[in-house]
């Protein structure tokens, strides 16, 4: 994955921080591919909220929250 930003001001500045579907949605809606998405972006969310780095945390339980709706529509 690639370095995340440290504030949601700069994550919103570089596009990361959107609700567009991720690319794997985009071209096949494979919802296990995605719940496996969700889990993985979870755990990254705890671990950097365990490290107190409550930005990047947030960035990654919205992802895992995407992931899933977006398992649930495909």
């Amino acid at each position: 994955l690639p370095a995340v930003p440290r504030s949601v001001k700069s994550l919103r500045a570089s596009g990361l921080l959107s609700f567009s579907p991720p690319v794997r949605a985009l071209d096949a809606m494979d919802a296990t591919a995605l719940e496996r998405d969700a889990v993985q972006f979870a755990r990254l969310a705890v671990q950097r909220d365990q490290e107190g780095r409550y930005s990047e945390a947030v960035f990654y339980y919205k992802e895992a929250a995407q992931a899933l709706i977006y398992a649930e529509m495909a």
